[in-house]
């Protein structure tokens, strides 16, 4: 499975890398998550847990987006020890063809098998995901995603 994911991430980075986006997916997964967030933008530690990453992780990560020009970070109006990150006009304007290169990234992968293996595969692997999480005695809010697509 990590052969797999690290193939994954490698097809999706040079597809972005092709249509002259230099972003991991990482990166993409937090802009991501804060497109969906909205303009109040959303905590540095709740991005991590989100995401599964550390601390140090997530402010690498944001850094790398803050050096873009993708988001900004800013006190919490309600409590100045937390930072809201939040995206940029700039990172919007690059949402939907993302999205599109992700698509065709899905179509990359999928070819060859029917949409009943493809329901199949993302259920078992939600399945060990769970088993992995419950063995682990945690939950993530990976479920977000997998519930806005099916």
């Amino acid at each position: 499975m990590s052969y797999t994911s690290r193939l994954l991430q490698t097809l999706l980075h040079r597809n972005f890398r092709k249509a002259g986006f230099e972003m991991s997916h990482e990166q993409w997964i937090l802009l991501f998550i804060l497109w969906q967030a909205g303009p109040t933008g959303i905590s540095q530690q709740v991005l991590g847990q989100r995401t599964g990453k550390d601390k140090a992780s997530i402010t690498r990560l944001i850094q790398g987006l803050e050096d873009s020009g993708l988001v900004t970070r800013q006190p919490d109006p309600s409590d100045a020890r937390i930072r809201l990150v939040c995206a940029t006009p700039k990172a919007h304007r690059l949402e939907k063809s993302t999205h599109a290169i992700l698509q065709e990234t899905s179509l990359q992968v999928e070819q060859g098998l029917s949409p009943e293996e493809i329901q199949q595969v993302i259920h078992l692997l939600d399945r060990v995901r769970i088993n992995a999480e419950t063995a682990l005695g945690r939950t993530t809010l990976a479920n977000e995603w997998q519930d806005q697509h099916p």
